[in-house]
């Protein structure tokens, strides 16, 4: 039975993140691409044109143009390892197109390093109940690593996208019978092409049907063909399948930081991987972007929260002189149940004082960045070990 109610809720949601063989062309979601996700955001953009020649009146004419598409998305998770040793996490390909190149030949460490020159695509889908939407042709543009001693590890993953796609429920205005590929709904209006759906209890095993196109008379074509007649008045639905997760979210309590000067106690830090891409969006004839662009400087930036004690006011020399840090944040202590960031070449700012009123301690606020070393795309790496 299919749960399609009229109101939908956020518990219901279900994630899913996959990689593309070739950039904007649309993967499915399967188990295997399951995410568990705290925040799922995506924000279509669909330019609207008006004309701006004059016909002797102040208003514009009525018949703007639809020009480009594309999208925005942001995901914040948990940072979960996967509990064994050498399997990547579920988030691995979101990790993947962030940092761009995952290294091989590893046994009990997943270890994810920069790559000049190219970034995996990414289709990712939100199934929650009665509704589903996302984009394709996605890139991770930012990724920010959040250590809290209060709360859990986070990831948040943002960036642009080629295209957006959305799916609801309605009905079937006509019966479809079985081999069949186009079907009739009662409102094209609910689909878009790339979405997967349910037509009454025909789910085609545990995929669903994929929308390849939709007429404005009320037509969706499927693929695959039907399996078995399908009444008209039956419901159809996005179909999601089931999630499989692994692994365990990391809390604050457990973690370190260490320095080239030994390990320092701190409250939070943060480390954000900026990829400053560019979607390739303004080629002739084209309506949506083509191609992700890496032609600016990748850039990671970080800051620390730490109280002010005694025997850590040297990061004042140690920032003002710029010293080269080799930096590792750990979330977690347990093999198999961790990740680490790694900063070979860090460097402090002067930091900031933070002086309370009458009560509470004083503290310092850190900031700093990564560079890479002479051997290259190495200014910042996570590994889960």
């Amino acid at each position: 039975m299919v749960l399609v109610p009229t109101r939908a809720f956020g518990w219901v949601r279900k994630t899913f993140v996959a990689p593309e063989s070739t950039y904007g062309t649309p993967v499915m979601p399967l188990a295997a691409y399951s995410l568990a996700a705290l925040d799922v955001s995506f924000t279509p953009r669909q330019e609207r044109l008006f004309r701006m020649d004059t016909t002797g009146i102040r208003s514009y004419q009525n018949n703007r143009f639809s020009g480009r598409k594309s999208a925005e998305w942001s995901i914040r998770k948990y940072m979960v390892p996967s509990g064994v040793a050498g399997t990547a996490p579920d988030d691995d390909d979101l990790l993947k197109a962030a940092f761009g190149a995952k290294a091989t030949g590893l046994t009990s460490t997943v270890r994810y390093l920069p790559d000049d020159e190219t970034l995996q695509s990414l289709t990712i889908m939100s199934h929650v109940g009665h509704f589903m939407h996302g984009v394709y042709g996605a890139a991770v543009n930012q990724l920010v690593m959040n250590f809290n001693g209060t709360d859990f590890s986070t990831f948040e993953f943002s960036g642009p996208a080629k295209d957006f796609m959305w799916g609801g429920s309605t009905t079937l205005s006509a019966g479809a019978n079985k081999s069949v590929t186009n079907v009739k709904v009662a409102d094209a209006d609910f689909y878009s092409a790339n979405v997967i759906v349910q037509l009454g209890a025909q789910a085609n095993g545990v995929t669903g049907y994929k929308i390849l196109s939709v007429s404005s008379n009320g037509t969706l074509k499927i693929s695959p063909a039907l399996a078995a007649t399908v009444a008209s008045g039956a419901t159809i639905s996005p179909f999601g399948p089931a999630l499989s997760l692994a692994g365990a979210a990391l809390h604050g309590i457990t973690g370190s930081f260490t320095a080239t000067t030994g390990a320092v106690t701190i409250t939070s830090a943060s480390v954000t991987l900026n990829n400053n891409l560019q979607l390739r969006s303004d080629e002739y004839g084209q309506s949506t972007p083509t191609a992700i662009i890496l032609d600016r400087m990748r850039t990671v930036t970080f800051t620390l929260e730490l109280y002010l004690t005694k025997s850590i006011f040297y990061l004042f020399g140690e920032g003002a002189a710029f010293t080269a840090q080799n930096i590792t944040l750990v979330a977690g202590d347990t093999a198999a149940k961790r990740f680490r960031c790694l900063m070979a070449q860090g460097e402090f700012e002067v930091p900031k004082i933070n002086e309370p009123g009458a009560e509470g301690e004083v503290t310092l606020s850190v900031s700093g960045s990564a560079q890479a070393t002479s051997a290259g795309e190495d200014d910042c790496k996570l590994e889960a070990y």
